[in-house]
């Protein structure tokens, strides 16, 4: 019964293990459809890529959404998405731009993050839109660039609204909201996202922002 075992459980981890290589495989193949180097896996959606430029080694690991919006309505924008090189993604990533959306090499992002830089429909200057009108049919709004510098780590479930800008090797915190800038080497939390903690030169180490 043992060694009956034993043999089952090669089985099933040689069967994994070649559902892995197909898997990334696919992956891989897909991200060259698109132009891209890397890995995209299947079920991911890239659209606009006349506005979008990805640096060499994209990885995700579940299937996103990136869209550099040129045409809505009778609306019509010159959107550009910039990704830096070596970038790691989980799943449900959606990317979305109408201006200027632009992420540093180097940087990890997890699950069910948003980071765009409109919405539908104009909500901090006059004429306001209607909210008797349905919300697709509003025009597309523009709120801001978003910059996100190298290093940066974002946890899941962030979302991340323009204008900002995030600097060098900052950490936000599952579940934040960032609507506002962060400096670099700073960690945020929160909804919206407010610095908790900050990077000491000198002591090596993390230390509460108010210290």
């Amino acid at each position: 019964m043992r060694r009956a075992a034993s043999r089952d459980g090669i089985g099933i981890g040689g069967a994994r293990l070649v559902v892995r290589v197909v898997t990334k495989t696919i992956a891989r193949l897909n991200a060259r459809a698109h132009g891209i180097s890397g890995r995209l896996p299947v079920g991911s959606q890239v659209a606009g890529l006349r506005g979008i430029s990805i640096e060499p080694d994209f990885q995700a690991h579940g299937p996103v959404w990136i869209e550099a919006i040129h045409d809505y309505g009778e609306e019509s924008f010159r959107p550009k998405i910039t990704i830096g090189a070596r970038f790691r993604a989980s799943d449900r990533l959606h990317i979305s731009a109408i201006g200027k959306v632009s992420i540093g090499d180097d940087c990890l992002v997890g699950s069910s993050v948003f980071i765009g830089d409109h919405a539908h429909g104009s909500y901090r200057v006059s004429p306001a839109s209607d909210p008797r009108s349905a919300p697709a049919s509003r025009p597309l709004g523009s709120q801001g660039d978003v910059h996100i510098g190298a290093n940066c780590w974002i946890g899941d479930n962030v979302t991340i609204v323009g204008p900002v800008t995030i600097g060098d090797g900052a950490v936000v915190a599952a579940n934040s909201v960032v609507t506002r800038d962060i400096p670099p080497m700073r960690i945020v939390a929160g909804v919206p996202a407010r610095v908790v903690k900050a990077y000491q030169e000198t002591s090596k180490s993390w230390v509460p922002a108010n210290a």
